[in-house]
């Protein structure tokens, strides 16, 4: 769990200090996001209770999307979360289908 939300912190503060180019522009406040206003999120919604699809209302739910909602709050920014494969996450994160990725991370030997 702490290393998720390492990651989310890691992640939120490399995006706010990305390129200023951009094809959809550079807000006023100084981030780079895909829509203006709107924190775009990639997630792995298949891992309940920290991220997950809840069937009654078919949006992204869990602790983590509490998490990037509350922090995007803090930044005056709504939320768009994006259901991605975790395979791919990272390189949709460098290839800029999100502004920020949320997921849970489980230790393996290899990340050790």
């Amino acid at each position: 769990m702490l290393l998720a939300g390492v990651f989310v912190m890691l992640t939120v503060l490399l995006a706010a200090c990305g390129s200023t180019s951009s094809t959809t522009g550079t807000s006023s406040s100084g981030l780079d996001l895909k829509v203006p206003g709107v924190l775009t999120v990639g997630s792995d919604t298949t891992y309940p209770p920290q991220e997950y699809i809840d069937t009654a209302t078919n949006k992204a739910a869990g602790f983590d999307v509490d998490l990037i909602t509350a922090v995007a709050k803090n930044m005056g920014l709504q939320v768009n979360v994006v259901t991605t494969k975790f395979d791919t996450i990272i390189d949709d994160l460098s290839n800029k289908r999100f502004d920020v990725v949320i997921s849970a991370v489980s230790i393996t030997p290899e990340r050790q």
